[in-house]
């Protein structure tokens, strides 16, 4: 529910009285309420840096009203807009507020602290951190190698609509911008598989990506990425099939839950030639080779199709 963007069904799975419940669900439930229900829980980072703390108030206090579906979202989305200008004209009232989003990224930018606002559908999204380290690495994908400059994020004031959503069950990892993989580096354990193939792999696959497919819709990028884990994934590919299956949703505006679905549709019908079944756990007897090898012909299709569309295209 957390990472398509829509709460408004937790209250009751969470407000769930069977007597024999885990003192971890119990705890979750209460934290559940105190943010989304009684809206009990500070809004505010307290970070002690006035700027930071006033925006990351007004993004909390929308993505609340929008997970839980207060009112339409584009009248959210705009009362957000509204209240980030005013906040920043308030600040400084020669402010230009045209672009408001790109204004929060300069205004916090200055101050030398790492932010990115962002459009990240369904709602608007939000990153700040404070501490930063460059490494190099160089990672095998399917059709290429390359070497890739990653930053490690540290000290997050936001970590983001999904993190928020989600109590900090799940959390966006990373992504890329200008030819930079940013990383969350709280979430990784280094030199294991999980960061080797769920985010350098998965990320460095979107850079390839935006380089050769400029114009492609996220939820593509998405595709394509969780097609590359698969192809390499071994020790994770358990999880992996479990996770994208659990947190699949067709048409759902979410990028990640439409590619999830794809995703396992696409991979089922190549392993067995049938639909996807409806219960039950599809992947219980599938070998690690077999499915690296469908996730690769899978991905390699993709490519070919695209490719051959943008040949047509090409005067």
């Amino acid at each position: 529910m957390a990472i398509r963007g829509d709460l408004q069904q937790a209250r009751t799975l969470l407000e769930s009285t069977e007597p024999d419940r885990a003192a971890e669900f119990l705890e979750l439930s209460e934290r559940f309420r105190e943010r989304f229900v009684d809206r009990t829980e500070p809004r505010s980072p307290g970070t002690g840096i006035s700027l930071l703390d006033d925006v990351v108030t007004i993004y909390r206090d929308y993505w609340t009203r929008s997970l839980m579906g207060d009112r339409p979202q584009t009248e959210l989305d705009t009362e957000l807009e509204q209240a980030l200008g005013d906040l920043l004209q308030q600040r400084n009232p020669a402010a230009d507020t045209k672009n408001v989003y790109s204004l929060v990224n300069e205004s916090i930018g200055r101050m030398g602290i790492g932010v990115l606002a962002v459009a990240a559908p369904p709602l608007q999204d939000l990153f700040i951190w404070r501490s930063e380290r460059d490494r190099d690495f160089t990672v095998l994908l399917t059709d290429q190698t390359r070497t890739v400059d990653v930053a490690f994020m540290g000290d997050f004031a936001s970590l983001g609509w999904k993190d928020y959503a989600a109590l900090g069950i799940a959390t966006t990892t990373g992504w890329v911008e200008d030819g930079t993989l940013y990383c969350v580096e709280q979430v990784y354990l280094p030199d294991t598989e999980r960061f080797e193939v769920s985010y350098l792999k998965h990320e460095a696959r979107h850079l390839a990506d935006l380089e050769r497919f400029p114009d492609l819709r996220s939820v593509d990028l998405e595709y394509r990425a969780k097609l590359t884990e698969l192809a390499f994934a071994s020790q994770t590919l358990e999880n992996l099939l479990n996770d994208f299956t659990a947190k699949s949703a067709p048409q759902s505006g979410s990028p990640h839950a439409e590619a999830n679905s794809r995703v396992i549709h696409d991979l089922h019908a190549e392993l067995y030639g049938q639909p996807l079944p409806t219960d039950g756990n599809p992947w219980a007897a599938v070998s690690t080779g077999r499915v690296n090898a469908a996730a690769r012909r899978l991905l390699r299709h993709d490519t070919e199709a695209r490719e051959a569309l943008r040949d047509r295209k090409t005067p």
